[in-house]
């Protein structure tokens, strides 16, 4: 769901007494977790229709005691701006046989030795802005005096910092573009040798980069002609545009979320993931990610839940932005 703040009044002039002080729209996208075509239809159709939002609060960014040790308060990961997404299928095609008569190299040795070659390129990582102003805010909560000391000279220690970072998987996913393998097919039976053997790969790109660098970067990490690489799957993007952390939108997001929480410290983060926000960036400058759950267990999985004192939280925090 995205919460939109307009700067134009949608409603009728004999209900402005029972409304709130500016224009409020939920928009609900039908298929976020797809390809988002129901938050593209409503971005577009605001924009025909010559409405500019204030801002727009969408899910993403949240509040982690967990997700960064060391530090001695809550921090609101305040997401201003997204990576790319894309996805890419890697073929590997060779005749095949009978098991009893391998070949020197199958499909699947093609395939899995390049998979093992991309795994040993590593992406570049670099500390953007929005990720050094986050480290920034971080750094007077360390327990720790050298990772205080470096995260407040990162002129001296931006080397030493991204090494550190590049240690967690999340520190990796901050500060550079990420590829996975989700999806290895290949062989139908057990006693046959297959024709082909398909992966498929999925990247979330660091702002600076694009999809066509990052399908390179996939050819010659693979280094075989013989694997086949293209763009698949129904949807990519390149990254988003970034929303400004000293912007009215993002001071007002943070002192709802240091207001429904105590001693938190609000941060400007770069999301991980893909959310329908990015569609309504076409009509406003001052796009938001985050609610105010606690490290939220269960995502797109088992158990999938919020605490009950989280939505308590989060009625509070939209009331706040909502009436502020």
């Amino acid at each position: 769901m995205d919460v939109l703040f307009s700067d134009v009044r949608i409603v009728p002039d004999h209900f402005l007494l029972e409304s709130p002080r500016r224009s409020v729209m939920l928009c609900f996208g039908h298929n976020e977790e797809s390809t988002g075509e129901g938050a593209i239809a409503i971005a577009r159709l605001l924009q025909q229709r010559g409405i500019r939002a204030e801002m727009v609060v969408d899910e993403g960014g949240e509040i982690t005691r967990e997700k960064i040790p060391g530090l001695s308060r809550p921090v609101g990961l305040i997401g201003i701006g997204e990576k790319g997404y894309a996805t890419f299928e890697l073929l590997a095609e060779k005749t095949g046989g009978h098991s009893s008569r391998p070949d020197k190299e199958t499909a699947i040795d093609i395939l899995t030795r390049g998979l093992y070659k991309l795994h040993q390129e590593k992406t570049p990582r670099r500390i953007l802005d929005p990720t050094r102003e986050f480290l920034k805010r971080i750094s007077g909560s360390s327990g720790n005096f050298l990772n205080k000391l470096a995260l407040n000279n990162l002129w001296l220690f931006e080397g030493y910092v991204l090494y550190k970072m590049g240690e967690d998987k999340d520190g990796r996913a901050m500060t550079g573009t990420t590829i996975a393998p989700t999806i290895l097919e290949s062989g139908i039976r057990e006693n046959v040798i297959p024709t082909q053997a398909r992966a498929i790969v999925n990247t979330r790109i660091l702002p600076g980069e694009s999809v066509k660098e990052i399908e390179a970067f996939i050819r010659k990490g693979v280094d075989d002609d013989r694997i086949k690489v293209r763009l698949t799957g129904d949807f990519a993007t390149e990254p988003s545009s970034m929303t400004d952390f000293h912007s009215d939108a993002f001071r007002k997001v943070a002192d709802a979320a240091m207001a429904v929480s105590d001693d938190l410290i609000p941060a400007p983060y770069i999301m991980l993931g893909a959310t329908d926000s990015r569609n309504f960036r076409a009509i406003s400058n001052g796009v938001v990610n985050f609610c105010p759950t606690t490290d939220g267990k269960g995502y797109h999985g088992i158990d999938e839940r919020v605490p009950v004192k989280d939505f308590q939280r989060a009625i509070q925090f939209y009331t706040l932005l909502i009436n502020g």
